[in-house]
């Protein structure tokens, strides 16, 4: 026969086994900082890779580009607007008037502007404010150079002041990928 203090026994009995074992397992419990990031492109990112090809100016003359270890640009995307910050080293070679050339070229930057998507994996870039600076130490046609400047005095402007069309991949590995075809640019970033 089951009498009512019977009954409250056996749901105490079964609510302290029920607490015993929610004690012994961890409940998964997600952080703050697992939230569910924002749709591609926006969101915060750090660059993996580049590559580009861009003409600079005399006397360096045609020259091509490649980045080299150390890179700390960070690109942030809001719903509407762009932000491309930090420093990062180029390798530069290439032929010029006076002969090979051949160096590196240490960058600082802040660029931003603004962003539309104008199709599926297409966005038009506008650029709005770019400053920053950069030396060159190498040498052109075995005589050794040092030249300083601006991003637009070296001819790098374009380089990080995205402007135009570019195409654009999210998801996987990258996280972002950027292609300019002028002047001839392609990024890839993963999300911080």
């Amino acid at each position: 026969m089951t009498t009512p203090l019977s009954t409250i026994a056996r749901r105490v009995g079964a609510l302290a086994t029920l607490v015993l074992l929610a004690s012994c397992t961890q409940l998964p419990l997600q952080a703050a900082d697992n939230a569910t990031p924002p749709p591609c492109p926006e969101g915060h990112y750090a660059l993996r890779t580049q590559t580009l090809d861009v003409t600079l100016p005399a006397p360096f003359g045609q020259a091509h580009v490649a980045t080299l270890a150390g890179d700390q640009l960070a690109l942030d995307v809001t719903s509407t607007s762009w932000t491309l910050s930090g420093s990062q080293h180029l390798s530069v070679s290439g032929q010029s008037p006076f002969g090979t050339l051949d160096g590196d070229l240490g960058a600082t930057v802040h660029a931003d502007g603004s962003w539309t998507e104008t199709s599926p994996g297409a966005i038009d870039f506008t650029a709005g404010h770019l400053t920053g600076t950069g030396t060159f130490t190498g040498s052109v046609g075995g005589l050794a150079i040092t030249r300083s400047g601006s991003l637009a005095d070296l001819g790098l402007a374009a380089t990080f002041g995205f402007s135009g069309s570019a195409n654009f991949t999210c998801g996987g590995s990258p996280d972002l990928a950027l292609t300019f075809s002028s002047p001839s640019i392609t990024l890839q970033f993963d999300r911080k």
